[in-house]
């Protein structure tokens, strides 16, 4: 029974955020729903936090509990993993970038600082830094007078 609720939850979910447009009847009937399935789940000694928000409009659509601290499960991974490979695609990557508040570079200094700039990678790692400071160097860039803020 509850893996039942927790498919049709997933259903739910990704038939509403995968669809093209949003109206206060959906919404609402998307509330309905989830209350549906969440709170007799929650009634039954499972614990429960959910908070479903529009990915565009970063507006909360649906929120039961959401100050509750739980550690995700699985499930929430995939699900997350699932709309972000549908949103984004296969070919999506996340950057890191670099950039300076010297507006001339091109004496090989510095004159500020250097930032890197992370979007959230999680492949991020050791030698991506190296590949972005070998991107400086190659640049010609010899000294930085200020901070490296990452």
């Amino acid at each position: 029974m509850k893996r039942i609720k927790i498919l049709l939850l997933l259903f739910l979910f990704s038939s509403f955020v995968f669809g093209q447009q949003f109206s206060e009847e959906k919404i609402t009937a998307l509330q309905q729903s989830l209350d549906l399935i969440i709170v007799p789940v929650n009634d039954a000694g499972i614990k429960v936090s959910c908070m479903v928000m529009h990915a565009d409009y970063n507006k909360v659509l649906y929120e039961y509990k959401p100050e509750a601290l739980m550690i995700p499960a699985s499930i929430t991974k995939l699900v997350t993993c699932g709309c972000a490979y549908a949103r984004l695609g296969q070919g999506f990557n996340i950057s890191t970038i670099v950039y300076t508040d010297d507006g001339d570079i091109n004496d090989g200094i510095i004159n500020g600082n250097l930032y890197l700039k992370g979007y959230g990678d999680p492949d991020l790692n050791s030698s991506d830094i190296s590949r972005l400071a070998k991107i400086i160097i190659e640049k010609g860039i010899k000294e930085i007078t200020g901070n490296i803020v990452f």
